[in-house]
């Protein structure tokens, strides 16, 4: 009995903890490649805004704040690096994803996991589908994404945060 508290206790404290897979420079490294100084800026969206993004995606934009770094381009857009995070089971996963000019999404990098099973979303096999989205395409699980057997909740936090991040950038800094 004492060995089976002990071992909760461990697992308890790890989720809680989270593994953590890149920092903000690492991801942005990824994300933003040849950036080499990007702007950050906390998007705080008004209430306005909060309800026209979530009637447009039907999601709920329960963050009142995002962090978003811009890479300023020479057409006047640049490209975007929005950290997101979002419950999976019971816990938030944070990640970063990052989307270009033309409103589509790019490389999406697991940076913080808490749940004590479902990491196996930071694959590149999994991460690797969303390049190219737009806020047009579902960007749901079993529509236009594939889940990662054993981590659906996992899978389904991850794709919700990119279609968020989608929807922010291209409500928020790309609409002219």
């Amino acid at each position: 009995m004492r060995a089976r508290i002990v071992v909760l206790a461990v697992m308890a404290s790890f989720a809680c903890a989270g593994q953590v897979f890149h920092t903000e420079e690492s991801a942005l490294r990824i994300v933003l490649k040849e950036c080499t100084s990007p702007s950050r800026e906390e998007k705080t969206l008004q209430a306005d805004e909060r309800a026209r993004l979530q009637a447009e995606t039907g999601l709920r934009f329960a963050q009142p704040r995002y962090v978003v770094y811009r890479c300023p381009a020479p057409d006047g857009t640049g490209r975007f690096a929005v950290i997101l995070e979002e419950i999976g089971k019971s816990e938030p996963i944070t990640f970063m994803t990052g989307v270009d000019g033309s409103g589509r999404a790019g490389a999406v990098v697991l940076m913080i996991f808490r749940e004590s099973r479902g990491s196996e979303v930071k694959d590149q096999r999994f991460m690797g589908q969303f390049r190219g989205k737009t806020p047009a395409d579902p960007v749901r699980v079993n529509r236009d994404i594939v889940n990662v057997a054993g981590a659906s909740l996992s899978s389904e936090a991850i794709a919700r945060g990119v279609k968020k991040a989608l929807a922010l950038v291209n409500d928020c800094y790309l609409k002219r």
